[in-house]
């Protein structure tokens, strides 16, 4: 049953994009960290967040700061898909998921998790996403951002 989930999720996560389902690749726009603007510092140094399988087939996801050469990484359990809605005010397609995350941070070696709600927006120019996540420690981080590949050129 968890492999059928998970490969609904890559199936339904993943279409439209132009690489390997194996990863999908969430663009930083905007990122909040206690309500506390970090945009310009995830900005400044390239980060993203990425969902991948590893080997085993388990579905992690990693918050990826390349200039920094470090990430926090780890395993994503419980996926439940909560909610789809035909539109927004806004008048595009929305997906919602609630999921846990078990990660390590490579620059500190802390270990925790989160709860996270990720909702993928279905507009004209591309695959929108909102990712709120509360820490164990009830820290919130949000980010806000496109899926990579589903840009459209104009």
């Amino acid at each position: 049953m968890k492999k059928i989930i998970l490969l609904l999720f890559a199936l339904v996560f993943t279409s439209g994009l132009t690489y390997a389902q194996e990863e999908t690749k969430l663009i930083i726009l905007e990122a909040k960290i206690d309500k506390a603007d970090y945009t310009d510092i995830y900005l400044q140094n390239q980060a993203f967040l990425v969902f991948y399988y590893t080997d085993d087939e388990q579905l992690n996801m990693a918050n990826v700061f390349p200039k920094e050469e470090s990430q926090s990484y780890g395993k994503v359990s419980m996926w439940t898909e909560e909610k789809e809605n035909p539109d927004t005010p806004e008048g595009y397609k929305t997906e919602s998921f609630v999921f846990r995350w078990s990660y390590i941070n490579t620059y500190d070696t802390k270990t925790g998790s989160a709860v996270c709600n990720l909702k993928k927006i279905y507009k004209p120019s591309a695959i929108a996403y909102e990712l709120y996540m509360l820490t164990e420690d009830a820290s919130t981080l949000e980010f806000k951002g496109y899926i990579d590949g589903t840009l459209k050129k104009y």
